[in-house]
């Protein structure tokens, strides 16, 4: 939303062409239009009141205080993002307004507190290149659900501190109607709702159901308590349970595992080498036995010879 006090004309379109500050304004406005929408303050027409084109204290108060301190005067000039429920964010150029500087800022703010993510707009929300803090929710467990994301909800506006908050977007999504979506991410729907973080870009995400709380499990993802795992996509859902079982009960399931190896690989190491003893003592009787046997044969052979040179 712009306000110009300046400004002067009896329809919008004169409004903003009226003034340098509405032209850049409405410069931007049409460049953007397809992924926010923009509206004009009007200013107030000759013979008000306020024939000087000042806005009202009371309609003042509704937009807050600008970003760098300074309480808006009656009458100053600003732009300014607004949402239900939530502070405004106040445009403030280091310099002479420009549309470079000012579509930077539309884009860069052109998103709610906590926004519905989905195929309309899960791409842009990627392309910021920042983590998603995304809570799942379960239209069956209503009450639960709207805690969890009037939870995330406060946190992304005054969470504590401030260097964990700013690391993420925040939105939610309906976990009924996208279940087959999320369960590249380890979201079952026993656990739901639920609250877990998604790296869209590099399609990385971070999940464990135990952790609760939207400051305890955020706190978590920064300090490296919850593991960074890579989307899963599509696969066997078996060997994803068990691979999810495996992480989340490491370092114990370490163990196990190399407990399960361990046994065969001591069995092959000591118990091939009795098995070998065996073998060569079964071999060597063989051989005794056959040498014995190749004597006995060698005599009978040598009386048969005397035996037929008496009878010739």
């Amino acid at each position: 939303v712009a306000y110009d006090p300046d400004a002067r004309g009896e329809t919008i379109e004169e409004v903003v062409q009226s003034t340098k500050y509405l032209q850049v304004f409405h410069q931007a406005a049409r460049k953007l239009q397809a992924e926010a929408t923009f509206g004009v303050l009007m200013p107030a027409k000759k013979g008000d009141d306020d024939a000087a084109g000042a806005i009202s204290e009371g309609m003042l108060a509704q937009f807050g205080t600008p970003a760098n301190g300074q309480v808006l005067a009656n009458g100053r000039r600003f732009i300014t993002k607004l949402e239900r429920d939530a502070d405004g964010k106040f445009f403030n150029p280091p310099h002479e307004i420009n549309t470079v500087d000012l579509v930077k800022y539309v884009r860069e703010h052109n998103k709610a507190l906590v926004t519905e993510l989905g195929p309309h707009n899960f791409r842009a929300i990627g392309d910021r290149q920042m983590p998603v803090a995304i809570a799942v929710t379960d239209p069956d467990r209503a009450e639960k659900s709207d805690a969890l994301v009037a939870e995330l909800r406060q946190y992304a506006k005054d969470g504590q501190p401030a260097s964990v908050r700013y690391r993420f977007i925040y939105a939610k999504m309906d976990g009924k109607r996208w279940a087959k979506f999320l369960g590249q991410f380890s979201i079952e729907q026993g656990n739901l709702p639920e609250l877990f973080v998604l790296d869209i870009s590099n399609k990385k995400y971070w999940q464990n159901s135990t952790v609760v709380g939207v400051e305890n499990f955020l706190k978590a993802v920064v300090d490296g308590k919850i593991q960074e795992r890579d989307q899963e996509g599509q696969g066997n859902p078996y060997l994803k349970k068990i691979e999810r079982l495996f992480i989340d009960h490491m370092p114990m399931s370490v163990f196990v595992v190399l407990a399960f190896f361990m046994v065969p690989m001591i069995y092959l190491l000591f118990g091939a080498a009795d098995d070998e003893e065996d073998y060569m003592y079964e071999e060597e009787k063989k051989t005794t036995g056959t040498a014995g046997g190749d004597s006995k044969g060698g005599e009978g052979d040598g009386q048969k010879e005397e035996e037929t040179k008496k009878e010739k």
